[in-house]
């Protein structure tokens, strides 16, 4: 295992109580499954986690995409404004 760091921005930094946080990922475990563990248990980030944007190395990736723990995730929900 290895860990993941991952930031979280605005909204889903309330949601979390954390703007960031580390967790351990499985060689070749997909974001799905890693978002699913750290919502586990906060209702609230479940939520606004469904509503985010995800970046790693400053690409967007989504549920399906393997994670690259070489790289933060950044965890971004919509952002309102002009």
């Amino acid at each position: 295992m290895t860990d993941l760091h991952i930031r979280y921005f605005a909204a889903a930094s309330e949601a979390a109580g954390t703007s960031e946080q580390t967790v351990p990922v499985r060689e070749g475990e997909q974001l799905a499954a890693v978002l699913q563990r750290v919502g586990k248990d906060n209702a609230e980030l479940q939520r606004v986690l469904k509503l985010c944007s995800f970046l790693s190395d400053g690409k967007r990736v989504d549920g399906q995409s393997t994670v690259d723990p070489t790289y933060p995730l950044d965890v971004l929900p919509p952002f309102a404004g002009g």
